[in-house]
């Protein structure tokens, strides 16, 4: 599995962690809940060898149903569940997760109206930086197979884009951030920090993250235990003990966090990521930059 993280410009490190340069699986495979919204760019061209290159969203339970192809640039909420998708064969994306309270500042609206939703960035975005975008995009990803210098264009085309929202954006409040190591503290103490009532407190958190602190909270245990444990995924690891570490009641609750929040269980997902599963490859990504995929990667 190809996973390749380019750090951000300095003009955008406060909104985003960096970008992932990745090549998809030509199977099913399931996306982790994410605490933030992710930004993905479908790449087509001889650079990437997919001409057709497509990712679907697929339905459960909804077997009438043909999947969904994704548009060449989707915004993708923040998501208290898994997404189930679908790549052709040599498919390659790019992904480029926002931080946890600065949507406004890139995207011009609050996380809260994107999570759980699946939006094309031609709702969201004007119609002409998205056409130049396309159209440098197109210049740098038809390079001749295998250019090292058109991987780094095209991610460098991405990121100038991304600064230029940040730009067309800045002056807007960013919404409630609070920082990862204040999540833990009560409410009262974190209205009072910001000047706030509980309840406007509560209602600003929502709107610039989309779920409550307190569901924020569990799903952001679970994302920092599985970032803690990435690097012992291909070694014997004792959930039990895990879960004690991470302040889990038993190993069934964090059993039920991992399968709601990964879609797998704890044994199914130590047997794909040992076994090199291609379905997995959130997984593979290498520990310095799974914090980012699951959302930790700070303010």
């Amino acid at each position: 599995m190809q996973a390749t993280y380019t750090p951000p410009p300095p003009d955008i490190s406060h909104l985003v962690p960096g970008s992932l340069w990745v090549c998809l699986p030509p199977e099913p495979y399931v996306v982790p809940a994410t605490l933030a919204p992710m930004l993905l760019y479908v790449l087509t061209g001889s650079l990437v060898m997919a001409d057709a290159a497509e990712i679907s969203v697929l339905r459960p339970g909804l077997t009438t149903c043909p999947p969904r192809p994704l548009p060449r640039f989707s915004v993708c909420g923040g998501t208290r569940s898994v997404r189930r998708l679908h790549a052709t064969l040599g498919t390659q994306v790019l992904l480029t997760p926002v931080r946890p309270g600065q949507c406004a500042r890139l995207l011009g609206l609050p996380a809260g109206e994107l999570f759980e939703q699946l939006v094309d960035a031609t709702e969201l975005l004007p119609t002409d930086p998205l056409a130049r975008l396309h159209g440098h995009m197109d210049v740098a990803l038809h390079q001749p197979v295998n250019s090292v210098s058109g991987t780094q264009v095209a991610t460098s085309v991405w990121h100038g884009f991304l600064c230029g929202l940040q730009r067309q954006h800045h002056p807007l409040d960013a919404g409630l951030v609070v920082p990862p190591n204040w999540l833990d503290t009560p409410v009262p103490t974190l209205a009072q920090q910001w000047g706030l009532s509980v309840r406007q407190f509560e209602r600003r958190f929502l709107a610039a993250h989309g779920q409550s602190l307190r569901t924020y909270r569990q799903q952001s245990r679970c994302s920092r235990l599985l970032t803690q444990a990435s690097g012992a995924l291909n070694h014997p690891l004792s959930w039990a003990d895990t879960a004690a570490h991470a302040g889990y009641a038993d190993q069934a609750h964090l059993s039920r966090d991992i399968l709601r929040f990964t879609g797998h269980t704890p044994a199914a997902l130590l047997a794909g990521v040992r076994a090199q599963s291609p379905a997995l490859w959130p997984f593979h990504v290498s520990p310095q930059v799974m914090p980012r995929w699951f959302g930790q990667h700070g303010y």
